[in-house]
């Protein structure tokens, strides 16, 4: 099966979760990920702004924004994004797939990231990731290799195994409402 079809049934797949269901596990989750020492020892850390039937990240973005210096994807061109710190969440603007993200003065040319937590569509226990087929998290995660990359997910999400083309970027660990996979030993953790 291809990526295309892969990616279309597993956003069928999500889409059927209830939004309560969605909002239960996405706490759980969150919670979980707050216990994390990967998340607790961070200081600086790349984040996404959640939107339909994603791991919800708003809550999560609202209770660390102030003491954690927490950035989201700018879009800069068609192919890639550059990163915002949140600084107000009122000044949050949506860009043109309707995702708020921080004001352009707002970017950070360099920030000092210690963990980049990405959304997908899907994933496999050795970090293969299937995103929505744009490309901007492989080029920005190509770029920043030795920053630990931590995917959100429903078990749901969780395939056997994801094509894998020559600039597609694997994460680390994978957080589910139900575990903790840590991508290069596919085993579980917690």
């Amino acid at each position: 099966m291809d990526k295309k079809q892969i990616r279309k049934e597993a956003i069928e797949r999500r889409n059927a979760i209830p939004y309560s269901q969605i909002e239960q596990k996405s706490l759980q989750i969150q919670r979980k990920l707050q216990s994390l020492d990967l998340f607790t020892s961070a200081k600086e850390i790349l984040l996404y702004f959640s939107i339909d039937k994603e791991v919800q990240t708003i809550q999560l973005i609202q209770e660390n924004h102030q003491t954690k210096k927490i950035y989201l994807p700018i879009l800069k061109s068609k192919t890639a994004f550059e990163v915002g710190r949140i600084r107000n969440l009122k000044t949050l603007e949506k860009n043109m797939y309707r995702i708020p993200e921080p004001k352009k003065l707002n970017v950070d040319d360099n920030p000092t990231l210690d963990l980049i937590i990405v959304p997908g569509v899907a994933f496999d226990k050795k970090g293969g990731r299937l995103g929505m087929g744009k490309g901007y998290y492989d080029r920005f995660l190509a770029q920043h290799k030795k920053i630990p990359r931590l995917a959100l997910a429903f078990e749901e999400q969780i395939l056997d195994e994801i094509p894998k083309g020559p600039y597609d970027e694997d994460v680390d660990f994978i957080l589910t409402e139900k575990r903790l996979i840590d991508c290069q030993n596919e085993q579980k953790i917690i």
